[in-house]
């Protein structure tokens, strides 16, 4: 496989502190924060949080597609080439464990202590990551995993694409992809309306707000030139929010990209401040583990506020367990094991090894 992606390009990312971007550490959690009003806060008092969470989503659906492609084309640029294998190493010591773990507990529980937690088959669902093809009903303790699974699938085909096509190719097979994409659940918007909660978790209703983000990291040295102010885009998605409740549209999507350019090249901004400041990074960094675990507690709804904080206390509880105990020990053996393949060669045109890039 000698496909080489086009290396005279500048990096597509701002320079980052210990291997992380302040900025988009803030952006994570914002939609975590979005996610947990969404699934904790009482609906009686607010009407637009039942669906408030699906916006925190789509922010990290965006955020993935541009973080991704963004490490990828900045590794081509530094080696010549991309390590697909390194990569997904990456990804599994990043995303698997932490995963896997909460899914052992799931079992652990709907085995010893909740008969019926756990229906049949869903968890193999969730292990080989069609979750978001089968109904298991509108909650459970795994529903959560129908994002997961869309982001595997991502994983999965998207560097393939751009190793392949090269970034040139790729940015049109992303335009012609969101296009179709979008305008095939703008046609039939009604249709998938009104289908119930599970039924709306197909990839082909989501893949675009992914790509959205891919298509901005390519284009981001031409796209950043224009300078767009944060404080307008703001207005635009808690706009999109109040607006929109069963999908989140492209013109949404494309907000959230713009967002991402705009506050992570202005780092004096207010926005930008507030990103970067010490409890949203933290939140950020720990927005994995949050989201894999809150769905336990979030399951039990009690809208009185003694039992929210309640099970807040248990999702922060089981949050700094999983980061501290799992998630951030198998990050550090997954860059062993990447490191290790720094000296084998894979490509007959790479005399000098493959060398890859910074954690995905």
């Amino acid at each position: 496989m000698s496909t080489l992606l086009e290396t005279a390009r500048p990096a597509t990312i701002p320079e980052s502190v210990n291997g992380r971007i302040p900025t988009l550490d803030g952006w994570r959690g914002a939609a975590i924060l979005l996610v947990l009003i969404g699934h904790f806060m009482p609906r009686t008092y607010f009407s637009l949080v039942r669906t408030i969470g699906g916006h925190g989503v789509s922010v990290f659906f965006v955020l993935s597609g541009f973080l991704i492609t963004s490490r990828l084309l900045d590794e081509q640029e530094r080696n010549g080439q991309i390590n697909l294998l390194r990569f997904y190493v990456r990804r599994i010591f990043r995303l698997m464990p932490c995963a896997w773990a909460y899914l052992l507990a799931v079992w652990t529980l709907g085995t010893v202590w909740a008969s019926g937690l756990v229906k049949p088959g869903e968890l193999e669902a969730c292990l080989f990551f069609f979750r978001n093809y089968v109904a298991f009903g509108p909650s459970g303790p795994t529903v959560h995993f129908w994002s997961l699974s869309i982001e595997e699938q991502f994983y999965l085909i998207w560097p393939c694409v751009l190793v392949l096509a090269g970034a040139r190719r790729s940015k049109w097979i992303a335009v012609a992809a969101i296009l179709i994409l979008a305008g095939r659940r703008w046609l039939y918007w009604s249709y998938f309306a009104s289908l119930p909660l599970q039924f709306t978790t197909r990839t082909p209703l989501h893949a675009d707000a992914l790509l959205i983000g891919c298509l901005a990291a390519i284009m981001a040295p031409q796209l950043r030139q224009i300078r767009l102010p944060a404080a307008p885009l703001l207005v635009a998605f808690a706009a999109c929010i109040y607006l929109f409740r069963s999908f989140i549209p492209l013109c949404e999507s494309a907000i959230i990209a713009a967002l991402l350019l705009s506050t992570s090249g202005q780092t004096n901004s207010i926005v930008s401040r507030f990103l970067e400041s010490v409890p949203m990074t933290q939140i950020g960094r720990l927005s994995f583990s949050i989201y894999i675990w809150q769905e336990l507690p979030a399951m039990y709804w009690d809208t009185r506020y003694w039992a929210i904080a309640l099970r807040l206390g248990i999702v922060a509880t089981l949050t700094l367990a999983s980061y501290y105990g799992i998630e951030r020990p198998m990050i550090a053996v997954g860059r062993r094991c990447e490191a290790m393949l720094g000296t084998i060669r894979f490509l007959p045109n790479d005399p000098n090894g493959v060398e890859g890039g910074g954690a995905g």
